[in-house]
């Protein structure tokens, strides 16, 4: 287990994951590591994903299949490095910087998220992905 990310949200046993995108020239795998709340364990029950790659500012995105409604978990107090489920576009997100907010820690998303997980991939090299990249979460 990677003992160096301490999940939020109460996670006594996170389910550590991994995280691939393909580029024209390039692979990176980095872990994820879901937290221990509903939405999490309803994407983890439902991996591996596939998608491709969108941006918005410091952040990537892609759609997925799997229609969660948890407005209990819905928070726009993200910090870098932390994944999301975005309910409004049934879409995954990986916030690696700021994104128009006065803080180097915090993200804020389009519209409300729910925190799924949290990785430690470097912001440098997800600054370098592109747009149409393949992803998958298995």
């Amino acid at each position: 287990k990677n003992n160096h990310v301490s999940p939020k949200c109460g996670c006594p046993d996170p389910i550590e994951r991994k995280i691939i995108i393909q580029g024209v020239n390039y692979c990176l795998e980095f872990p994820v590591i879901f937290y221990n709340n509903n939405t999490a364990k309803k994407i983890a029950e439902n991996l591996p994903i596939n998608g491709k790659i969108n941006k918005w500012a410091e952040g990537l995105y892609f759609s997925t299949d799997i229609d969660i409604c948890q407005h209990s978990e819905e928070t726009s107090d993200i910090e870098i490095g932390e994944i999301t489920y975005w309910p409004e576009n049934k879409a995954i997100s990986i916030f690696y910087g700021p994104t128009f907010s006065d803080h180097d820690h915090n993200a804020i998303p389009i519209s409300a998220s729910i925190k799924i997980g949290k990785t430690v991939a470097k912001s440098q090299l997800l600054k370098k992905v592109s747009i149409g990249d393949k992803i998958e979460i298995r």
